[in-house]
């Protein structure tokens, strides 16, 4: 069953974090097992990162890659209080 982990922070600079994220694409993406990273942010400085994986296994194995990828978001000073959650799918419409 699908799985996801949704991580909620805060964002400092919209545009670094873009920036950041770029940099990170090419190195990042393949080693995290997601099916995708989903990175959403409004205009009142609040940001949400989405991730999809196949299954728990890959999620837990990811989970290391997924703080090195959020500990170089708050290095770049891109964002901060990052509070991670994640589930499985109910139901799907």
């Amino acid at each position: 069953m699908k799985v996801y982990r949704i991580s909620r922070f805060t964002v400092l600079d919209q545009d670094k974090l873009g920036q950041t994220l770029d940099d990170m694409r090419a190195s990042f993406a393949d080693r995290t097992g997601a099916e995708f990273i989903d990175f959403i942010c409004d205009a009142e400085g609040n940001g949400m990162a989405v991730a999809r994986y196949p299954d728990q296994e890959a999620m837990d194995a990811a989970a290391p890659y997924s703080k090195l990828g959020f500990d170089r978001l708050i290095e770049a000073g891109a964002v901060e209080f990052i509070e991670p959650w994640s589930g499985e799918v109910l139901v799907s419409l």
